[in-house]
């Protein structure tokens, strides 16, 4: 059986970032794709991309 690889991106808010920029951010994601990973320690995100059109990769 062959697996496709996967496609993570790492997102991060701005400079200084706040709680409710980071929970807008979250959301943003979610909407786009259910494969979210939150890390609040440093505001930042991991995304899995896979399966996603080829435009947005």
């Amino acid at each position: 059986m062959t697996t496709s690889p996967r496609t993570l991106m790492r997102v991060s808010t701005c400079l200084n970032p706040t709680r409710g920029l980071y929970e807008q951010l979250l959301a943003l994601l979610e909407g786009i794709t259910p494969q979210v990973e939150a890390h609040p320690a440093d505001y930042s995100a991991d995304v899995s991309l896979t399966g996603a059109p080829g435009s947005w990769v």
